[in-house]
């Protein structure tokens, strides 16, 4: 049979793409093993813990993580390769926040009741810098987390395997990561991962702490020092302090509900706030230094804040109801490289009270006693916010959120301290329905220009609003001629 020319171009180009995913499946499989080195013995260092067991088939359901638990740590100073990430680096301070997922890959019960073997690999990020994925497996998520992908990123991934005991709430676990040193050779880090309180049921008051230890010598280079971890729980969560106190939590709001944005049907809560910054600037009240009657942080943190920022844990779809994180750095500003201070963090929750158009949340302090986050606890949830969204903007009123903080407790109590208004950075839209602006200096704008008719045309006098004819730049000079500032504008509404 004679086969045409075109006939033996694709049988080529078959053969050649055959041949190359071989070759590349082939290379593939080569590095994934060289990058998974042996995983140290789980009795000698973590039978005591939790109890070793063989595992029963089929795989078990309940599982102690979602998919990707995200999480912080402290330490971890020399273990990181930066020879791949320098450029990274340099553009950041060294303070950086240092995040980690637990990805879970497998869970078996065991012979033991309530002990569960399980495997998952722990990836450390030393900066927020590199790539990110988000999980929508588990409602919303909006905790940073790590692809797997960090020999070029300076990220470090170890393979684990243990044991969960689910009456204890222990995991333990071991494994280890092959990397390189600082100076290009290769080293295998072997670990210890010791976690408490991974529990089947959590509350607001719940958190996941932890140490990650080395077993390598301590003469070994890839030996590091002991690293903090500190988590909050997803699975199994339950809404113990807002669906009690709803229609409580938001008595103390002073704005009337009809000048609030309703949040229809067709928008959730939780696609509000995956839009902009939820970047919110502190307003105190008259007199209020860094007495400790105005702190929202309470007493030693040293500092009043003047900014609050709000990153999300989780958001669900069924009610509307979320749990976040409120950081209060000492900065003019929130900075997204800050590193994660327990001190100077709330963990909240709050769900939507339709009546009265405002999100109400109740939060608590986070303590730490020493610098490891191991002794991380949530304490005091004496602390009430209401959040809404103005109906009405006006050109000094264009906040998207505004509201409220205030102390549950009595002035002569400790941990009080004066309400706080807060809003959100002018100018941000956030997509719900009914918005409406008030023209107060319209009269003041048209007698400044000059009085001439505008020509007669038969195409429309004016641009579209949303034109390129309607942005413009602005440059700032002193009286010298000296650039002082600069900015631009563009129509919001």
């Amino acid at each position: 049979m004679l086969i045409s020319p075109s006939s033996w171009y694709r049988l080529s180009w078959l053969h050649s793409t055959a041949t190359f995913l071989v070759f590349t499946t082939l290379f593939y499989a080569n590095i994934v093993s060289c990058s998974h080195p042996d995983i140290p013995d789980y009795h000698d260092n973590c039978a005591k813990i939790v109890p070793e067991s063989p595992p029963t088939s089929p795989e078990f359901t309940i599982i102690p993580f979602p998919p990707n638990q995200e999480g912080y740590f402290l330490g971890g100073d020399g273990m990181f390769s930066h020879s791949n990430s320098t450029r990274y680096y340099r553009y950041y301070p060294s303070g950086e926040r240092r995040v980690l997922v637990i990805r879970s890959h497998h869970v078996h019960s065991t012979d033991l009741d309530g002990v569960y073997k399980v495997q998952a690999s722990l990836i450390l990020q030393p900066s927020r810098s590199s790539y990110y994925v988000e999980d929508v497996t588990y409602s919303y998520s909006y905790s940073p987390q790590v692809i797997s992908s960090w020999s070029e990123r300076g990220v470090l991934s170890l393979e684990l395997e243990g044991f969960w005991s689910k009456s204890t709430g222990k995991l333990c676990m071991v494994g280890s990561s092959s990397t390189n040193s600082h100076e290009g050779k290769a080293r295998v880090l072997q670990a210890l991962l010791k976690l408490n309180d991974v529990k089947s049921e959590n509350e607001i008051t719940s958190l996941i702490r932890g140490t990650l230890e080395s077993l390598n010598s301590a003469d070994d280079s890839s030996y590091f020092k002991p690293i903090s971890l500190l988590m909050f729980p997803r699975m199994n969560y339950t809404y113990t302090k807002v669906s009690k106190e709803l229609d409580s939590v938001c008595t103390a709001e002073i704005d009337d509900a009809k000048s609030s944005l309703t949040l229809p049907l067709s928008k959730s809560i939780c696609s509000v706030f995956s839009q902009g910054s939820n970047s919110f600037q502190l307003m105190y009240a008259s007199g209020c230094d860094s007495a400790k009657n105005c702190n929202p942080l309470g007493e030693g943190v040293g500092f009043l804040p003047g900014v609050m920022s709000l990153s999300l844990i989780e958001c669900l779809h069924d009610r509307p109801s979320l749990r976040f994180l409120l950081e209060f750095p000492n900065s003019s500003y929130a900075d997204y490289y800050l590193p994660f201070s327990p001190n100077t963090t709330l963990v909240a929750e709050g769900s939507w009270n339709s009546k009265k158009n405002q999100l109400c949340i109740v939060a608590c302090r986070i303590s730490t006693a020493t610098n490891s986050l191991n002794s991380s606890l949530v304490e005091d949830c004496s602390i009430r916010m209401s959040l809404r969204f103005p109906s009405v903007w006006s050109v000094r009123k264009n906040s998207a959120i505004v509201g409220h903080i205030w102390s549950n407790k009595g002035a002569n109590e400790s941990g009080y301290f004066k309400r706080i208004r807060f809003q959100s950075y002018r100018g941000e839209l956030r997509g719900i329905p009914g918005l409406k602006y008030e023209y107060t200096f319209v009269d003041r704008a048209t007698n400044s220009c000059l009085k001439k008719q505008p020509a007669r045309k038969k195409e429309t006098q004016y641009p579209d609003a949303n034109s390129y004819d309607m942005q413009f730049d602005m440059s700032v000079k002193n009286s010298s001629g000296k650039r002082i500032g600069w900015g631009y504008a563009s129509p919001s509404l």
